[in-house]
């Protein structure tokens, strides 16, 4: 799904560089917008993340069963 920003939405884009934009709707549920090539460049990072079982004491993380 594909949205236009307005003119407002895309000035703050660009004023903000590479941050994130906070938006709020009418519930205050909390959005944030930014650049695709920035948000391409976080999921890749996470994707290669890789979580290290050391972390965690014996019985306290149970990974997600796929």
């Amino acid at each position: 799904m594909s949205i236009m920003l307005n003119d407002e939405l895309r000035q703050a884009v660009e004023k903000s560089g590479n941050k994130p934009v906070d938006l709020f709707d009418a519930q205050n549920r909390r959005y944030v917008l930014m650049p695709a090539d920035v948000y391409e460049r976080m999921a890749r990072e996470l994707e290669n993340e890789t979580i290290d079982p050391s972390f965690y004491e014996a019985g306290e993380f149970i990974p997600e069963s796929e």
